[in-house]
Formats: C-alpha cells, structure tokens, sequence
C-alpha cells in the first residue's frame, strides 16, 4: 500500500511538472501583466488541459484510480478556487442599486432627523410643564395677593 502511494506521489509531482511546463507554452507573452485577462487564462488552461489529457494517457500507462485522480486534479486547476466574478449590472440593476444607496441615505437622515425631533419634543414638553407650574404658582401668588389686599383692607 505505501509503494503504491509513493508511487502515485511521483506520478503526481512528475505531472505537476509537466503540467507547469506546458503551461508555460501554452501561455503567450504578454507585454504587460494586465493585458492577459482571467477569462483568457481560463481559456488557455482549458486548451492545455485537453493537451496534457492526451499527452498523459499517452506517455503513461495509467490505472482508472490514476486517471480520475488526475481528472480531479486538472478540473481543481482549471476552476481554481471559486472566486466572486465581477458581475455586470445591467442598466435597471444599476438604477435599483443607486435607488437602494439613496433609500438607506435617506432613511439614516431621517433616523438622525427623528432623533432631533425627539430630542426637541422633549424640550418642549418639559417646557411646558414648567411653564404649567409656573402658571400654577402665579396663580397661587394671585390668590394669596388677593387675599393680603383683603386683610390689609379689612384692617
């Protein structure tokens, strides 16, 4: 069991290698890094894996466990690790994403708004229960005014 594992992590770093090698080539040069596009490297490694499918199972003479292994392998390699992809919007798509960003704008200024408002009710109302107590108060002050100018008349 452990020869036939080693051997098959051989075969592996044997195919790897020659999976970089001819990656390498099938690649063309580009003068600037950024004019090779992600969809064009996908292309290109689609392109490779069918060569290196026949280059494989022509040079070597490879069990069914073998093949599917390396079928896994080159299908991780060509999808790679499931990225995002940028998507395209389209123009109502578009419109409806600003719509949103204007809509949660507003409703955050409306939440500081209502928290001014509040703030501000607040302040009223308790104004006015001190302007309450304050006419309660005059009006005790007038009673009781009136009620001195009495006794002061009475005497």
């Amino acid at each position: 069991m452990r020869e036939t594992r080693l051997g098959s992590q051989c075969l592996l770093r044997t195919c790897w290698s020659f999976f970089r090698r001819e990656l390498l080539k099938a690649i063309p040069e580009a003068e600037f890094p950024d004019q090779i596009t992600p969809e064009q490297l996908r292309i290109w490694k689609t392109k490779l894996v069918r060569i290196l499918n026949l280059k494989i199972t022509r040079n070597y003479t490879t069990s069914t466990k073998w093949r599917s292994t390396w079928q896994s392998v080159i299908t991780h390699l060509v999808q790679g690790r499931k990225k995002k992809t940028a998507k395209v919007e389209s123009p109502l798509e578009k419109e409806s994403r600003k719509l949103k960003e204007e809509l949660s704008q507003r409703a955050e200024e409306n939440t500081v708004l209502s928290q001014k408002v509040g703030r501000g009710l607040r302040t009223i109302t308790a104004q006015c229960e001190e302007i309450k107590s304050l006419k309660e108060n005059n009006k005790l002050l007038v009673e009781s005014l009136k009620q001195n100018q009495e006794i002061q008349i009475s005497w």
